[in-house]
């Protein structure tokens, strides 16, 4: 896999997950996640939401979070260029793809 372009995935000051970028396809970019130890407590955030815990207090908790902490923030780490609000999917080994979201 050639990189394109490396992207963070961040929740405040704390780094969730690096992301490879291998490929686009209007209005996807693909890549390969790069294993964090952090990502592993917000991966069910990333699936999909049919498959979310109803009245689940932690999971309720988890998201509480999320919103207090001014959401996901995706940057390009080359330029700096981050966005919030994106639309992540992970499949729950490593490949990601992902739609910007608006400027941070």
């Amino acid at each position: 896999m050639e990189v394109a372009v490396r992207w963070q995935l961040e929740l405040g000051d704390m780094v969730i997950a690096r992301i490879d970028a291998d490929s686009y396809s209007f209005p996807f970019t693909y890549g390969r996640m790069v294993g964090s130890p952090a990502f592993e407590r917000f991966r069910l955030y990333f699936s999909d939401p049919d498959n979310w815990p109803d009245d689940d207090p932690q999971f309720e908790a988890l998201c509480r979070e999320i919103r207090d902490r001014g959401r996901f923030v995706l940057r390009e780490m080359t330029s700096g260029i981050a966005y919030r609000g994106v639309c992540l999917n992970h499949d729950g080994r490593d490949v990601v793809w992902f739609r910007h979201g608006d400027p941070a």
